[in-house]
């Protein structure tokens, strides 16, 4: 006889087939709506940032890139990438002798 997984409803609060609760629509009917950033201080010049509008500003104004959000050309390559660290490595390497 074959086990049956099941799911934790919390809008019931029992136990359900877990087929039975992925069945139904997954979205939500409702308005999706997500909240504007938290003010902070920046690290790079020391403003207040008060939005996500003025947060991609001031990377843009600052010549920033948010790690994850790099935009990317045609070639699929990212445009803002970091150089070798070869050179970086040679030259501590020559510092330690």
């Amino acid at each position: 006889m074959p086990r049956e997984s099941y799911v934790w409803d919390r809008k019931r609060g029992e136990l359900v087939p877990k087929a039975e609760y992925y069945a139904g629509p997954r979205r939500s009917d409702g308005i999706q709506v997500i909240k504007d950033i938290e003010p902070y201080r920046s690290t790079i010049d020391g403003h207040m940032v008060q939005s996500r509008s003025y947060h991609r500003a001031h990377l843009r104004q600052n010549g920033c890139v948010e790690v994850g959000n790099e935009f990317r050309t045609n070639s699929g390559k990212a445009r803002h990438t970091l150089g070798s660290p070869g050179a970086d490595i040679r030259a501590a390497m020559d510092r330690g002798r």
